[in-house]
């Protein structure tokens, strides 16, 4: 089953291969390195069709992505779907792939025994200082997870850690991400703005609300909780998009809006 969110017609502009390159050389990686995690970056990919295990249930999501300039893929409707949101409207990151390669980890365990594996992350994100892989799962299931293979995977208080680290063919982390570690009102106005945001923000430029406007914004929000987007931009004296940004950023959160 294909969960098709909105499918507007993209028109942002997808990353090219030496942008991506460039920017990651550019905060500290080899110039080959770099090139490796640009073609990930840029590549053209298809998810995973849905499982046909019995036992595994996945409903294929696809969205427009203004920051990529693609349809993103998904592979669960869940907390994949939920992680890409934040990645799509954090402006700490700048690119982002889903389902982006294969890794072949080999490393020692605790007792010298060398080990050798197969891990297909869920994303590979460019921050403005790092790169990294994740995989996004539920708490629940990553709790079973160290239960049933704690060669792979470990518990250090409340924090998920894939044991082969930076032993991968990129020499870069993998990250555990669960729902505990996503905050539920931003999802929400992740969601809200899916119906709203790229019909007014995909070619507006800068997507993040400036620090003046989000004060007058909040100032006028307090002088009453019922105004419609139009009433509160009107009232703050911003453009209507700001609006939406201030939402996107998890600045200002709306239950029931009027556009």
């Amino acid at each position: 089953m294909n969960h098709h969110i909105n499918p507007i017609q993209e028109t942002s502009t997808k990353p090219c291969f030496e942008e991506v390159s460039k920017y990651i050389e550019s905060i500290g990686f080899k110039s080959d390195d770099a090139e490796k995690l640009a073609v990930l970056i840029t590549q053209e990919r298809m998810a995973r069709g849905p499982s046909q295990s019995p036992y595994v249930t996945n409903t294929r999501v696809m969205f427009p992505s203004a920051k990529m300039g693609v349809t993103v893929n998904l592979e669960s409707f869940g907390i994949e779907y939920a992680r890409a949101l934040q990645l799509e409207f954090d402006p700490s990151i700048l690119y982002y792939a889903t389902q982006p390669v294969t890794l072949s980890p080999s490393w020692h365990d605790s007792a010298g025994k060398l080990r050798r594996g197969k891990c297909t992350p869920d994303f590979l994100v460019v921050s403005t200082t790092d790169v990294w892989f994740e995989e996004t799962k539920p708490a629940e299931r990553f709790e079973k997870r160290v239960k049933q293979s704690p060669t792979y995977y470990l518990k250090d208080g409340e924090q998920f850690r894939y044991v082969p680290g930076k032993h991968n063919e990129y020499k870069l982390p993998c990250h555990c991400v669960t729902d505990q570690t996503l905050p539920r009102k931003m999802i929400r106005n992740y969601e809200f703005l899916l119906a709203g945001y790229y019909k007014r923000a995909l070619n507006s430029g800068d997507a993040w609300c400036d620090e003046s406007d989000l004060d007058r914004i909040k100032k006028a929000f307090l002088q009453s909780r019922s105004y419609s987007i139009s009433e509160l931009a009107d009232a703050a004296s911003v453009d209507k998009l700001n609006i939406y940004r201030a939402i996107g950023a998890g600045d200002l959160c709306f239950l029931i809006v009027v556009a």
